[in-house]
Formats: structure tokens, C-alpha cells, sequence
């Protein structure tokens, strides 16, 4: 979250070729909208752009996020499908940032983990 708007890897980057390695993919119409540095920014009204099955929050802004009302509104946000890379986990969030090999290999796993528990049938 960014200058009053939520803001997603598109595959140009690296922490979003990262994602899709695991499998996760945006829709079309969202990555159309990435910038050339591969940032997508999606405005507090668009939100219901972001009820996907799940999304990541690498920066420890929960509080911020779930005080945005139209957040609130979404089946990602009912459902409990954000997976939140809060402070404590600094050292994941930095590796999906500034990814090498070993970084790599440290968040697969983890990241893997989270979103399979988000995605699994209750």
C-alpha cells in the first residue's frame, strides 16, 4: 500500500515472477495496468480488483490495509485469504525483495506454506 492505493507485483518483477513460480497468476486485465518498473497500482475505490484467492502484504502494513473500508468489504478479506508479512518477518519480506539463490531457496518454502494454508478448503 502506496500513496493511498494498493500496489501489486505484476510478472516484471522479480518478487512477482517469484509468486508465479509458485503457481499464483494475476488476471490479464490487472497486469495490463503495470508500470515499466512492473508496479501495479489499484485505487481504494477499485479494491474489489484485489478480491483474488489470495495476496501477499510483504510490508507490515495490516492495520493500514484493513482500515481501508472497501478492503473490508471483500471476499479476501472475509474469508481471511491476505497473507501478512508483518514485522517479525523481515528477513522473508526482504528475500522476496532482493531475491538470489539462497533467498530464493529460503522463501520458497515458507511463502509455499502460506498460501497453501489460505487456499485450502476449510
Amino acid at each position: 500500500m502506496r500513496d493511498g492505493q494498493f500496489v501489486l507485483w505484476s510478472r516484471k518483477t522479480a518478487s512477482g515472477r517469484f509468486l508465479a513460480g509458485l503457481g499464483c497468476r494475476l488476471p490479464e486485465h490487472l497486469e495490463r495496468l503495470a508500470t515499466a518498473a512492473g508496479w501495479i497500482h489499484i485505487s481504494f475505490e477499485k479494491a474489489g480488483d484485489i478480491d483474488l484467492d489470495a495476496v501477499l502484504w510483504p510490508n507490515g502494513k495490516r492495520e493500514d490495509v484493513e482500515a481501508v473500508p472497501t478492503y473490508r468489504r471483500l471476499r479476501l478479506f472475509r474469508e481471511n485469504r491476505s497473507i501478512w508479512l508483518d514485522d517479525n518477518e523481515r528477513v522473508l519480506s526482504a528475500a522476496l525483495w532482493f531475491q538470489s539463490p539462497l533467498s530464493i531457496r529460503f522463501a520458497a518454502e515458507p511463502v509455499a506454506r502460506r498460501l497453501a494454508q489460505v487456499l485450502s478448503p476449510t
